[in-house]
């Protein structure tokens, strides 16, 4: 059984890979075709060249090929000429530029990215050296071969996720280097955006090379919807959105993979780096997701929730059980009534019986309307007044009235032992009687980053 070739690099470049090897053999290409120049691709120009030495044509020159591959809508740019599908080379008069442009248009619909291909033939000097700084090579006039439209799906989990966050009031923008068409396709394909008829619109899709021109009060506009998409996007641009959200008081996770993702995912409240990123993003990221998966951020942001819930109701729990405590002391010092409890049934209560209880608090589960309850505000904390207020004024002077009751109706003089005993075991039950109030949004305060996320950005 025949082991499937290893690849390395971006997932277009290996699916545009794995399919030319079905066709011709990749090795035997590479070594016929000597590679004497190359500009990679970068997020800015959004295109790769390499120029390819031909034949010798024994006259001190050589034949030259160049070759560019990238974003259709910027390279048909800078051809005159386009191949036909029978092959015949025409000029890129109007007609061809509509039928491309329908074309290109209507793989984006169907969320295929869509990737162009120039190539241009000339005869240069044997011994030249190309440099980017010269330009001593052409980058007009050339003619375009062809696209290619990749298919790259989403997770069939990210629908359900991203559901999940608009129901925690999460606002999820989408940042991509896609065209505008191909983004708003998979936009709508995760449910991202949604047309639904008689609704006021919440979302956008912005252009990249108009964010540098959006105003403050554009701004103030966007980041009010529920969700946008920005497509075209550069690094600079990312870290401009992130600025901008940050400005209007969001928190902010921002996710990349890229060496160029980093400055964004610095300024990012929380930075997630891909476990398949470089290790620029991962050292400049907070958390790194090693399945690259999106919904593992949404369980993150659950966890966090529910961790924070469960510390609300611990803390209610322990403020309210020490204040019985207290009173018994009071009491004897202030009226001279017996005390009900020692310093050692006071350890023994608080070592002994009240960790295993404490512990299960922790260990609860979730409430069914965790994940549906909005973000709380950043300034909040986590031992309010409110909670404060309903441990100490309500629940603890319930526990105190009823542990009080409790023991006197046991003190009596016939059987003083016996009562003594019944009125502590009463107290230690009466004390240990706590109904959890159910923590609603408004009780409580500030969670961890994640429990308290109001906007994720993906890219």
């Amino acid at each position: 059984m025949m082991k499937e070739k290893q690849s390395l690099g971006t997932p277009s470049e290996i699916a545009m890979l794995k399919y030319v090897e079905q066709i011709i053999d990749v090795r035997i290409t590479r070594l016929n075709h000597k590679i004497v120049f190359e500009i990679p691709f970068n997020s800015k120009r959004k295109w790769h060249l390499i120029i390819v030495k031909g034949r010798d044509l024994k006259d001190g020159t050589n034949k030259y090929k160049l070759i560019m591959k990238g974003a259709s809508e910027i390279l048909i740019q800078k051809c005159s000429k386009i191949l036909t599908s029978t092959g015949e080379l025409i000029d890129l008069d109007e007609a061809a530029m509509a039928k491309f442009q329908n074309s290109y248009d209507h793989f984006g619909e169907h969320g295929r990215r869509v990737i162009g291909f120039v190539e241009h033939e000339f005869i240069a000097p044997s011994n030249i050296e190309f440099t980017e700084k010269a330009g001593n090579f052409a980058q007009e006039g050339l003619t375009f071969i062809g696209t290619c439209a990749i298919m790259d799906p989403p997770r069939d989990e990210t629908a359900g996720s991203i559901k999940k966050c608009k129901e925690a009031g999460i606002k999820v923008f989408m940042v991509t280097g896609d065209h505008h068409t191909t983004a708003k396709a998979i936009a709508k394909q995760i449910g991202l955006i949604e047309d639904i008829p008689g609704k006021e619109k919440d979302w956008d899709v912005v252009h990249g090379e108009n964010i540098s021109k959006i105003t403050d009060a554009e701004w103030d506009r966007l980041i009010s919807l529920n969700n946008l998409v920005f497509s075209r996007t550069t690094p600079e641009q990312k870290l401009q959105i992130v600025e901008q959200c940050q400005k209007r008081k969001q928190i902010i996770a921002m996710t990349g993979d890229g060496v160029n993702d980093a400055p964004a995912l610095k300024k990012s409240d929380i930075g997630v780096g891909m476990g398949s990123g470089s290790d620029v993003a991962k050292q400049a990221a907070d958390i790194i997701l090693t399945d690259d998966n999106f919904s593992s951020i949404v369980k993150a942001i659950q966890e966090g929730r529910l961790m924070f819930d469960n510390i609300k109701k611990l803390m209610a729990y322990i403020l309210t059980h020490t204040f019985p405590e207290i009173w018994a002391v009071m009491l004897n010092f202030c009226f001279g009534m017996p005390i009900a409890t020692s310093s050692l049934m006071i350890l023994s209560i608080d070592l002994g019986t009240e960790i295993p209880p404490g512990i299960a608090m922790c260990k609860e589960p979730m409430e069914g309307d965790l994940m549906k309850r909005p973000p709380r505000r950043r300034d909040k904390v986590v031992v309010s007044w409110t909670l404060l207020l309903y441990s100490y004024l309500y629940t603890a002077h319930v526990q105190v009235l009823a542990c009080f009751l409790s023991y006197c109706r046991q003190l009596s003089p016939c059987s003083a032992n016996w009562h003594y005993l019944e009125s502590l075991s009463m107290y230690h039950i009466s004390m240990n009687f706590l109904v959890v109030h159910r923590c609603q949004p408004d009780v409580g305060g500030s969670s961890p980053p994640l429990a308290s996320l109001s906007s994720v950005i993906m890219s």
